[in-house]
């Protein structure tokens, strides 16, 4: 029997105990790639930056925090949506 490529990933970090690290890059980069796609015009002042406990961060340059502020329910229901291994439950912004 043959098991997906991305099985061993997680076998190998579960092997070092960097699940959580593991699991918060995947988030993030998913999430990177929302946004890029539905939200280009902000994927260069939107940077996911990590995700821990079902918190996942997100980094907004300059006044681009308002706009992320009012689309932060839109974006977590997108999110969601996702087929992620773990639920993100809110989400955090800090401003730069």
């Amino acid at each position: 029997m043959f098991e997906p490529a991305k099985n061993f990933m997680f076998t190998a970090t579960s092997k070092y105990k960097l699940d959580d690290v593991a699991m918060g890059a995947l988030i993030c980069e998913r999430t990177r790639r929302l946004i890029a796609a539905d939200y280009p015009n902000f994927s260069a002042l939107w940077a996911p930056l990590k995700f821990k406990s079902g918190s996942l961060t997100i980094r907004a340059q300059g006044s681009s925090g308002a706009e992320l502020f009012m689309q932060t329910q839109t974006l977590l229901l997108k999110i969601q949506a996702l087929d992620l291994p773990e639920k993100v439950e809110h989400i955090k912004i800090v401003k730069v």
